[in-house]
């Protein structure tokens, strides 16, 4: 799984001496503003994964960085007062991840498949159009292959909403998943349809993202200014009359 693996994107979540708002994204009654103290905790968990990711990735402290992560999904949980409309218009735009849980908690966002042998997950990209009915959504799920391969982008598509409760919770609606050779991938269930629900942990627009899993882990993403530019530096772009052979994903070795 990806456990720090160009973290150095969160580093200017709201800069290094002023956390992002995070929490405190306002709703639009005054009535309904987050406690500031629960919302500078939020803030400071925040910075203390930003601080950890700058480190050489053989120095993070993954145990440190998780605590963080689970502080912030606490804290969010407890929080009355920020409806799920108010925390979906947070959610829309380019997002990058910058760390993870763990394998099950990838696999829930993205394809599962960087638990092939010799596969690992070079980097996920999470974009969310703005609020409304039929909102669109897509995944770029990056996987490096060891060995002289080049990159393989897997493409999840679909649409996405905030759920109706007030919880914060929304749902991501797959219908469209192809891997790097535009073959299509099944869902756990066997279907070219799948559903992911998912709870906005923490989002503060153009900042940071963190998105927890039904099984409890975390996702943390930070805001990607130039998404094209970092699918053209991962060589994983493609041109806009992309059509390539519907064959399914398959290990550069196996016939």
């Amino acid at each position: 799984a990806k456990r720090g693996k160009g973290l150095g994107e969160v580093s200017n979540l709201g800069g290094k001496s002023k956390p992002g708002k995070g929490l405190g994204v306002q709703p639009a009654a005054a009535s309904t503003k987050a406690d500031p103290t629960k919302q500078a905790e939020a803030d400071a968990a925040i910075a203390a994964i930003a601080a950890e990711c700058e480190k050489e990735e053989k120095e993070r402290d993954l145990a440190a960085l998780e605590a963080s992560a689970r502080a912030v999904a606490a804290l969010s949980s407890s929080e009355p007062g920020l409806g799920a409309g108010d925390r979906a218009a947070s959610l829309a735009g380019d997002w990058r991840l910058v760390w993870v849980s763990g394998d099950e908690a990838l696999a829930c966002v993205g394809t599962g498949l960087h638990k092939l042998p010799l596969t690992l997950l070079e980097d996920m990209f999470l974009s969310l159009g703005k609020p409304a009915i039929g909102a669109k959504l897509e995944v770029a799920e990056i996987l490096r292959i060891l060995g002289p391969f080049p990159n393989v982008r897997n493409t999840l598509a679909g649409t996405w909403k905030p759920s109706a409760d007030g919880k914060f919770g929304i749902s991501l609606v797959y219908d469209t998943m192809v891997d790097g050779n535009g073959g299509v991938i099944k869902a756990p269930d066997g279907s070219e349809r799948r559903k992911v629900p998912l709870t906005a942990a923490y989002a503060s627009p153009g900042e940071a993202l963190c998105l927890q899993a039904g099984d409890g882990g975390l996702l943390v993403f930070a805001a990607e200014a130039d998404l094209d530019g970092a699918l053209k530096a991962l060589r994983v772009d493609r041109p806009e009359d992309w059509d390539e052979p519907k064959e399914p994903f398959k290990l550069p070795w196996k016939k």
